[in-house]
């Protein structure tokens, strides 16, 4: 399908900005940008602030003050199955602990016994890579010892995905590639046995995994983003020798979720979260041990507050309506107004992802777009400011010819009224003319008479540079002027006509001056008219001038040459006459008729006028 010539144009002049931002889409959806995504993601969180957390949830903490108690890890697992008749009230006990081997034997049989009275017990599991006979990395499940496996009501495994920067911000619910079903995590082993829900009910399918009446939306490595309720600490966290010693109330663990781990940094179990990012002195968000991870991991799942993290597809489309619409604002607007517009559109994006992610807890990738709209952007404003320089010069190099520098800045500011190819303006046209300077040139040396010529030039220009005219360009001993282009002027024919008349004053001046030096006066002859006619830079490509064409140019050419017939040195046509007739002269001045003339090219005869002063002329 061949692209109209409109349709055509529009690509050229947006073709720029749209390349940018569909390689920044591309980019995006490499992934190359989710370091970016990821920092707005946990900026979410604190914009949100830390919440009180589920308080079904509570940790018993192997701490340093228990260790000192008790003594240095591994602890006879008597010591946990004494702690398991401390917490029967609790409908779920789950030990981030890995029991795989034995320990010793009356303690793995004490607490295995301990296990075995109870229902609600969740032990971990861990996957590990080992090296195999042929010297390939297996990954292996490493399960609790036997004594201890048959016994727990479940196990699921407690790696967590660690990003750069060592923060967890997903979790992988299950594990597909190991046994004919979905095996747990531990988070989700928990949580299961908490609603009663046998774990064999896991389904796992178009990136959700169910069980019953439980739903976690999934990522393609089977992860689900976490909900975090605030930093470390912010779950209720009890010393595991306050527990053995009684020091608690009783109903502490009446129905709740008991989690037991290692919380003290000698064992490097502590993770960033999105509520750490910052600094740690000033902000005093403290990391969470590995513990508080499962127990906020627990509570998403619980409250049903996972994230659904958008698709590619759902990104893309949301990119490309953002691209088309930033390349239109900002190359439709001024420079100013786009720069309003970005900021309006890269806020209401802002305002529509968190609003998504914070009620519907869906994750749309923020950074990408937003990047993408600033490049647009800085791009388009660029062009704008470079494309706004070469018209400042443009103008100035056009204009300076033909106007004072001081209108040359009002056209600078006013450029829209600069339009290129022509347009149809109301304006004033002056004709002058040197009397009888060709025969005075003719016995005098060539650079005596430019010398001369340029002196009265520079004398007139001045003069209609004062009154705001513009140079059209010089004619031999002659010249012509336009009065309300470039630059829109109601004025122009009362201004024409007070340059005309300081004209004829400094030409008095320079006469006096040049009879001092003993040349010849010279006289000059002035037509003036007002009508509509076409103004602009009329050329070609490589030469052009800034003039008008029409009738109303030539008829205030033939003005000038009535002089020499009238034997006056100013005529001023009806038209002139009645946008001046109002303004007061110069004391002892007239405006005269002198009648109606034909003149060649023109059908009707036109009334015409001169000013007097009686008993002469000008």
């Amino acid at each position: 399908m061949k692209m109209s010539p409109k349709a055509k144009l529009a690509f050229k002049k947006n073709a720029v900005p749209l390349i940018i931002g569909l390689v920044i889409i591309i980019i995006s959806l490499s992934g190359l940008l989710s370091i970016l995504d990821n920092a707005v993601y946990d900026l979410f969180f604190r914009l949100r602030g830390s919440r009180v957390p589920d308080d079904r949830i509570v940790i018993i903490a192997i701490d340093e003050r228990s260790i000192d108690r008790i003594g240095p890890l591994p602890w006879s697992r008597s010591i946990h199955a004494e702690l398991l008749q401390r917490v029967t009230s609790a409908r779920v006990v789950a030990f981030d602990l890995l029991f795989d081997l034995s320990n010793d034997d009356l303690g793995d049989q004490a607490f295995s016994q301990s296990i075995q009275s109870r229902e609600n017990i969740i032990l971990a599991s861990m996957f590990t890579f080992e090296m195999g006979e042929n010297e390939e990395w297996l990954l292996r499940l490493i399960k609790p010892h036997a004594i201890l496996l048959h016994q727990a009501a479940g196990t699921g495994f407690i790696n967590v995905p660690v990003e750069r920067g060592n923060i967890i911000r997903r979790i992988t619910v299950a594990d597909t590639h190991h046994g004919e079903s979905p095996y747990p995590s531990f988070s989700l082993a928990v949580a299961l046995t908490y609603l009663d829900v046998d774990q064999e009910s896991i389904i796992i399918s178009n990136r959700e995994l169910t069980a019953n009446d439980t739903s976690i939306p999934l990522n393609s490595m089977n992860q689900s983003l976490i909900y975090y309720w605030g930093p470390g600490g912010t779950f209720p966290t009890y010393s595991y020798i306050d527990v053995l010693t009684h020091n608690l109330p009783a109903n502490t663990w009446d129905d709740k979720i008991v989690l037991i781990g290692v919380t003290t940094p000698i064992m490097m179990d502590y993770f960033e979260n999105p509520f750490t990012r910052d600094n740690l002195i000033l902000t005093g968000a403290l990391p969470s041990p590995g513990v508080e991870v499962h127990a906020s991991a627990i509570s998403t799942y619980l409250n049903s507050l996972s994230f659904r993290e958008t698709a590619w597809l759902e990104n893309l489309v949301l990119m490309v309506i953002l691209l088309i619409i930033s390349v239109v604002l900002s190359k439709r607007l001024i420079a100013f107004h786009a720069v309003i517009s970005g900021l309006i559109l890269g806020s209401a994006v802002f305002l529509f992802c968190y609003l998504n992610w914070y009620y519907m807890h869906i994750w749309f990738n923020l950074a990408s777009p937003l990047f993408m709209i600033s490049m647009v952007y800085a791009y388009v404003l660029i062009e704008k400011f470079v494309q706004s320089e070469t018209d400042r010069r443009w103008i100035k190099d056009t204009f300076t010819r033909y106007l004072s520098e001081e209108y040359v800045n009002q056209l600078i500011e006013n450029r829209e009224q600069i339009k290129l190819g022509g347009v149809r303006s109301e304006v004033t046209i002056l004709f002058a003319d040197l009397r009888n300077y060709t025969r005075y040139s003719e016995d005098k040396a060539p650079e005596r008479v430019i010398a001369r010529l340029n002196e009265y030039f520079t004398a007139m220009t001045n003069v209609l540079f004062e009154y705001g005219g513009t140079l059209d360009k010089f004619l031999g001993d002659g010249f012509m002027a336009i009065f309300g282009a470039p630059l829109s002027n109601s004025n122009h024919a009362v201004d024409a006509l007070q340059a005309v008349l300081a004209m004829f004053e400094r030409l008095e001046e320079l006469n006096e001056l040049w009879n001092t030096r003993g040349e010849t006066q010279l006289q000059m002859g002035v037509g003036i008219n007002s009508g509509t006619v076409i103004v602009g830079n009329i050329g070609s490509e490589k030469r052009m001038d800034y003039t008008a064409i029409g009738k109303d140019v030539n008829l205030a050419a033939k003005l000038e040459s009535l002089n020499k017939v009238h034997e006056t040195n100013i005529i001023i046509s009806e038209r002139t006459y009645e946008l001046i007739k109002d303004y007061p002269l110069p004391a002892g001045y007239i405006y005269k008729n002198l009648g109606r003339v034909k003149m060649v090219g023109f059908q009707d005869k036109k009334n015409i006028y001169t000013i007097t002063h009686e008993p002469g002329g000008l």
